[in-house]
C-alpha cells in the first residue's frame, strides 16, 4: 500500500508541476493481452535437494533432474496506461497462465551426511516428476519520452509460480536384487521475485497509423523459493508401507538477464484503438549460493545456479485510448492518439 501510495502521490505531483503552457493532453490507455510463450526454467535441466531424515542418520540428496522438456502455454492478463503531456508515460501489465511439466528416466543421485556433505554414496535410479505450475508475470515502467520515437525507462518487475508437484523414486540396484520398493512425495514449490529495470524503447512510424516497436530492457531479481511439503512415504518389500520424512528450508537467488520485445502495432483512429502484433524473449541468468553446509547454503530444492531461464512466445494486444485532460482543461472519454 505504501508503494502504490507513492506512485499515486508522484503522478499527481508531475501532472500538477507541468506548466500549462507546456501541457498537451493526458491519455488513458485500457487493454488486454495475451502470450502464447514457450518457457524453459532453469530447474529444468539442474539438480534437485532434499534432505532424508532416517531413525539413525539424516542424509542429503541430489538428483540429476536434466530431461524436463520445454512447455507452452496461453498466459493472458490486462493492461493499462497513462501518457502526461507527451512526455511522461506510466504503464503496467499482468499476465498468468498454467504450465505441465513431466520427467522420467534413469537418474544419478548422491547422497551425502549432514552436515559436513561428505560422500556417502552414489545411486542409479528411476524417478518420475509430475510438475503443474501457474505462473504470472508483471511490470510496471515509468518512461520519459526524449524525442516523439525514442524514451527511456525504469521500473518495478514481479514475477512468480507455483506448482504442484508429485514424485516417485525406485532403486533399480535395491530392485535388480529383489527388494522392489520405492519412494512417493508430494508438494508444492513457491517460487517469488521481485526488482527492477533499465531500458530503452524505439517506436518507428512505417505508414499512417502503423509502427513499429522495439523495446530492450536489462533487469535483476531478487528470488525466493519456499516448500511446502503436502505428503511423503516409502514402500519397503513385504511390502510395508511407512512415513518418508524429508525437510526443506527457504531458498534464495538472484537473477540477472534482459528482457526484449519486438511489436507492429496499427491504430484505427475512427475507434481510438491499437492492435500489435509480435514477439518477447525474457532470458534470466542465476546465481545461487551453495557450499558444503547445507545450513550456510540457499538451496530450497531447486539448484539453478548457472542456469538460464527463458520465456519467449508471440504477443498479441488490443488496446483502447481516451483523452481525460486537454489543454483547455476539458475532461472526459474521447479517441486518443495513437502512442
Amino acid at each position: 500500500m505504501t508503494r502504490i501510495a507513492a506512485i499515486i502521490l508522484a503522478v499527481t505531483a508531475v501532472i500538477f508541476s507541468v506548466p500549462s503552457q507546456a501541457s498537451d493532453s493526458v491519455d488513458v490507455s485500457l487493454g488486454g493481452i495475451v502470450w502464447y510463450n514457450w518457457w524453459k526454467p532453469a530447474w529444468s535441466d539442474g539438480k534437485s535437494f532434499f534432505n532424508i531424515i532416517n531413525p539413525s542418520s539424516i542424509t542429503y540428496r541430489m538428483d540429476d533432474i536434466s530431461d524436463f522438456r520445454t512447455s507452452s502455454s496461453f498466459l493472458a492478463g490486462p493492461g493499462i496506461s497513462v501518457c502526461l503531456f507527451n512526455k511522461f508515460d506510466v504503464s503496467s501489465i499482468f499476465v498468468i497462465g498454467k504450465y505441465d511439466y513431466r520427467m522420467s528416466g534413469l537418474v544419478r543421485a548422491v547422497h551425502f551426511k549432514i552436515p559436513d556433505m561428505v560422500l556417502n554414496g552414489t545411486l542409479t535410479d528411476y524417478n518420475i516428476y509430475f510438475r503443474k505450475v501457474l505462473k504470472w508475470d508483471s511490470d510496471t515502467t515509468f518512461a520519459y519520452l526524449l524525442t516523439k520515437n525514442f524514451k527511456v525507462f525504469t521500473g518495478f518487475k514481479h514475477q512468480g509460480y507455483n506448482y504442484n508437484e508429485i514424485f516417485y523414486n525406485s532403486d533399480l540396484l535395491e530392485a535388480a536384487q529383489g527388494n522392489f520398493g520405492y519412494l512417493g512425495r508430494s508438494l508444492v514449490n513457491r517460487m517469488r521475485g521481485y526488482g527492477t529495470g533499465l531500458g530503452v524503447g524505439f517506436n518507428f512510424p512505417l505508414a499512417e497509423g502503423f509502427y513499429f516497436i522495439l523495446n530492450f530492457s536489462g533487469i535483476v531479481l531478487w528470488c525466493t523459493e519456499d516448500i511446502g511439503l503436502k505428503y511423503s512415504y516409502r514402500v519397503s518389500p513385504g511390502p510395508v508401507i511407512r512415513p518418508f520424512m524429508v525437510y526443506f528450508k527457504e531458498g534464495k537467488f538472484t537473477s540477472y538477464g534482459t528482457n526484449t520485445s519486438a511489436s507492429f502495432s496499427y491504430y484505427l483512429d475512427s475507434l481510438g484503438t491499437s492492435v500489435a502484433l509480435g514477439f518477447r524473449h525474457q532470458a534470466l541468468y542465476n546465481k545461487q549460493k551453495f557450499n558444503n553446509n547445507i545450513y550456510k547454503n540457499c538451496v530450497a530444492m531447486n539448484m539453478v545456479d548457472g542456469r538460464f531461464d527463458h520465456f519467449y512466445g508471440i504477443t498479441m494486444s488490443v488496446t483502447y485510448t481516451f483523452s481525460i485532460y486537454s489543454r483547455s482543461g476539458s475532461s472526459g472519454a474521447g479517441g486518443g492518439g495513437g502512442r
